[in-house]
């Protein structure tokens, strides 16, 4: 049953402030279920945790709605927002009166107005009176709001003592970074020696670069030391910092009479990380003019492929011939070997880029580059219309290559040429055979699609010879029998193995301890039995509780997810962390978790025959109120716009990619801006693509548009999507009238190619299982 909400409240939750929207409807009884699940959670911790109201309908829960009269708590939060904060003060007044258990929260949300309004004095004097209780969340919330106002105002004694108390509560990686703030609140008054002998140690921490860089650049900042330089600019590289570790390389080679090759070395690599490759190209010649120990066959490499990453694809192959014609004992051989290859192939060459992957297989079979040269000698026979030859290869290479990521495609193909060359029996043979793996889904639902297609066909006889099979010991057999079977068919036949499919599953290894995640979630008894409550937490499970009745999300999930309470190895403990990192908006750590959970259990590749919940949290239905308005209005299928937003952003709102793209369907902001002109939107600006609502609308908009340039094909609609229609064009121009499956191989992107696929492969899943569910 949906929540009502009214519009300052959806406002309030599409720009993700859960904390400030007024909720006048909750799901009281899920509510208390997150709270018990919440007592595994180990020290799993972050920043701003947020709750989904789609998340309820995720979960198909259907409990009643129970009202909560409105609240002087929820009133000021809410004045808060308005930036109306004397009445804002007067409401959590009343509320701390009304509200005992819990007036340290309350006073913290007291505080920030205090501090809005001018009363800075205050503020701090209220956070410091909260901060005083090291055992809860909102103590450290206050610590660190005492910490970026008393630096601000530059009240160093107040700052630094915060810096001290958030150091004695916090795990490694934050006390070191709360050493790092002493020290520049330290140097700002004046005291660089002491600042910079708590610097230096953390400088030289060598498992943690990252943290190592930033205490290097305040370093820096302080003093005009050359000192250890070369160490912090090893350090910065380590860290990921390419331009400053090149500054500083740079700087130390300039007071050098003899430059050190070394060096050069590593500023030639800092430039080619930082992706100036003229630069770096620049440097890396630099060697080949000096006696240096740095081997011929690496510096030649690494100009090459400068190169081609330049685009200078003849260059480029000039230098990796001549890492073949003056270095034939070369460790990067099969590399270079590969790397002309794809030249020659780029080219048209296919002979001469056909004998180079050849050689590369016959004279380099270990190398990671084998199964490449496999696929690719493989290809090229299917593209010039070689089928049995390209079969041949096929065949070869998925017994050869078994573990290589390369091996569904094998399979795939070697099936879908037989059917290609009109062997049908051997064709449904072999898809069958592929029904019976665990292979990548998009491949699988090709063979799907390929098995349906030939008239293969299943009967109840072959669901009781795998339930014989079973009988027998043969589980695992008779379950892929019966995964074929549910995936083949249609109808009853494919209910009625998918359901003994089910079953079957608890006779498997952890599973048969299994009685059903699904009830368990929400079954009080069922959690109770797992769990040893800590009597030291009962004061702070009782203010989660009220915190959750009044609605208080954001306060209760922070304190929930801060119980020092390990889940230990548990699956279905560390099952219901996942649950409680998804309800508290921390999607994409519920699915990461889920997903190496399931890898630990042994059983990841059919999500269809595990226990709901993992389809539910590996394949979430979020933000589905705006999915299916969305998919509504541009005539799309829901589950392709779920697939695209999981493969895009899985499911973060704030996502941002390298390059720009932003929000859940990654919508690049040139992109939104004419989309939102289209739409007769004003006054549009990047931050609109974190609204969930605006993202999902923007990007319901262009892949209705994008089906409709390309006739419904959503194949062509992805590739699109993800390249540009220009490559799309490009791409069609270049293979027009060719069948999908072929054409998606064809694509010229790795990354486009592998993404239409992964895309593809998600929507047929969510498909799958919004049939079951």
């Amino acid at each position: 049953m949906p929540i009502n909400l009214n519009v300052a409240t959806r406002s309030a939750i599409d720009k993700n402030n859960f904390g400030s929207a007024f909720m006048n409807r909750r799901y009281i009884s899920i509510a208390v279920a997150v709270l018990l699940l919440s007592i595994i959670s180990g020290s799993t911790k972050f920043s701003n945790p947020l709750l989904h109201l789609e998340y309820a309908h995720a979960f198909s829960i259907l409990e009643k709605p129970v009202s909560v009269p409105d609240n002087p708590f929820k009133d000021g939060i809410a004045l808060l927002e308005q930036k109306n904060y004397q009445s804002a003060i007067s409401a959590f007044d009343l509320a701390i009166a009304n509200e005992p258990l819990i007036a340290h929260y309350i006073e913290r949300y007291k505080a920030e107005a205090l501090l809005e309004k001018g009363a800075t004095d205050a503020g701090l004097k209220l956070l410091q009176k909260i901060s005083a209780r090291r055992d809860r969340s909102v103590s450290k919330k206050a610590l660190l709001r005492i910490l970026d106002i008393a630096s601000l105002e530059k009240r160093f004694d107040m700052a630094i003592e915060a810096c001290n108390s958030i150091e004695n509560i916090s795990e490694e990686s934050e006390r070191i970074q709360m050493r790092i703030k002493k020290a520049e609140l330290i140097a700002m008054q004046g005291d660089t020696s002491s600042a910079l002998n708590i610097l230096y140690p953390i400088a030289a921490i060598d498992h943690k670069p990252v943290i190592a860089a930033q205490a290097i650049r305040v370093i820096i900042n302080l003093t005009n030391s050359e000192n250890n330089l070369k160490n912090y600019a090893d350090i910065l590289f380590d860290a990921g910092d390419f331009f400053t570790a090149a500054v500083l390389y740079e700087k130390i080679l300039s007071e050098q009479n003899n430059p050190d090759a070394k060096l050069i070395f590593k500023l030639a690599r800092s430039y080619e990380r930082a992706d100036d490759f003229r630069t770096a190209v620049g440097n890396f010649k630099r060697l080949l003019d000096m006696n240096t120990s740095i081997s011929r066959d690496i510096i030649n490499y690494r100009i090459a492929l400068c190169h081609q990453r330049l685009g200078e694809d003849k260059e480029a192959e000039k230098w990796y011939q001549n890492i073949i014609q003056e270095y034939p004992h070369s460790s990067f051989t099969d590399d270079v070997l590969f790397r002309i290859a794809s030249l020659r192939d780029k080219r048209d060459d296919r002979e001469e880029a056909h004998r180079l992957y050849s050689r590369i297989i016959e004279k380099f079979p270990r190398s990671s580059w084998a199964d490449d040269a496999a696929w690719k000698i493989g290809f090229g026979f299917l593209e010039d219309g070689k089928s049995s030859e390209a079969r041949k290869i096929f065949s070869w290479a998925r017994r050869r290559f078994p573990k290589s990521d390369y091996n569904s495609a094998f399979a795939y193909w070697d099936a879908r040429l037989l059917e290609i060359e009109g062997k049908k029996d051997l064709a449904l043979e072999s898809y069958l055979e592929i029904l019976k793996k665990g292979i990548q889904p998009y491949y699988r639902y090709r063979a799907i699609a390929g098995f349906k297609r030939l008239d293969g066909v299943f009967s109840e006889k072959d669901i009781q010879s795998a339930l014989n099979k079973a009988t027998d010991g043969d589980v695992l057999p008779a379950l892929a029998e019966l995964r074929a079977i549910r995936d083949g068919s249609s109808g009853e036949l494919k209910e009625s193995a998918g359901e003994h499919a089910r079953q079957l599953l608890r006779r498997v290894g952890y599973w048969q301890n299994v009685n059903d995640f699904s009830v368990a979630l929400f079954d009080t008894s069922a959690i109770l039995k797992d769990i040893e409550l800590n009597q030291d937490n009962s004061q702070l499970i009782s203010e989660i509780t009220r915190l959750i009745e009044l609605g208080i999300w954001n306060d209760a999930s922070e304190e929930i997810l801060a119980l020092p309470i390990d889940a230990g190895p548990r699956p279905e403990k560390r099952l219901a962390v996942a649950r409680i990192l998804a309800a508290a908006g921390r999607y994409r750590d519920a699915m990461k978790l889920s997903e190496s959970l399931l890898s630990s259990l042994g059983y990841s590749n059919d999500i269809q025959s595990l226990p709901p919940l993992f389809g539910r949290l590996l394949f979430p239905r979020y933000f589905s109120q705006y999915i299916e308005e969305a998919s509504s209005k541009y005539k799309l299928d829901p589950n392709f716009v779920l697939a695209v937003i999981r493969e895009e952003s899985r499911f973060n709102s704030d996502a941002v990619s390298p390059v720009g793209a932003r929000g859940l369907m990654q919508i690049m902001p040139a992109t939104g801006n004419h989309i939102s002109n289209s739409l007769g939107r004003d006054n549009f600006t990047p931050d609109d693509l974190r609204s969930p609502s605006t993202n999902v609308l923007f990007g319901a908009y262009y892949l209705n548009s994008l089906l409709t340039t390309y006739d419904g094909k959503k194949y062509l609609a992805l590739a699109g999507y993800n390249a540009g229609p220009g490559n799309a064009n490009r791409w069609l121009r270049q293979y027009p009238d060719t069948e999908e499956d072929i054409f998606i191989e064809r694509i010229s992107f790795r990354e486009t190619r592998n993404y239409v696929k992964r895309v593809l492969g998600t929507y047929w899943i969510y498909s799958s299982l919004n049939d079951i569910q």
